[in-house]
């Protein structure tokens, strides 16, 4: 974490503490509904416990990755977010492919959540694409109120 300045540091710290609170609250509404429903969403309970921690993993580097803190400052992101995003494509077209079951009697199946685990990459290049479009959009704006 040398490489990443006061503000990067805080950023992360900040969202690796609210991936923790929303995996543990998620772990929670888990096993209250499998304790008192009975209900099962994945194959298995394994597997829903490997889904929860890929949520709250998602929403950080989501997060980090919005807010300028993922990458060091002398790396070009629009270079890795390209490559995320391929890398997310082929996860999607995985999952949807007519070969990987994705449901069997109601409930995911083991292929099916770690192909949607990987779909942290596409979340990845797709914060990223939405934070420069927006600073894009907020920089023409910026400069047409100066003129």
């Amino acid at each position: 974490m040398e490489k990443f300045d006061e503000y990067q540091r805080h950023l992360r710290y900040k969202y690796g503490s609210h991936a923790f609170a929303l995996l543990t609250f998620l772990n929670f509404l888990n096993y209250m509904l499998s304790r008192f429903t009975d209900f099962q969403w994945v194959e298995s309970r394994e597997m829903e416990f490997i889904l929860i921690n890929f949520i709250a993993i998602s929403y950080a580097i989501t997060m980090y990755v919005y807010h300028g803190a993922y990458f060091k400052k002398h790396q070009s992101g629009m270079l890795y977010a390209f490559g995320f995003l391929i890398f997310g494509l082929v996860n999607v077209f995985e999952l949807i492919s007519p070969y990987t079951e994705t449901l069997s009697e109601g409930r995911l199946t083991d292929s099916a959540a770690i192909n949607a685990s990987q779909l942290i990459w596409l979340f990845g290049s797709l914060a990223y694409f939405s934070r420069f479009f927006v600073d894009k959009r907020r920089d023409a704006k910026e400069k047409k109120t100066e003129e």
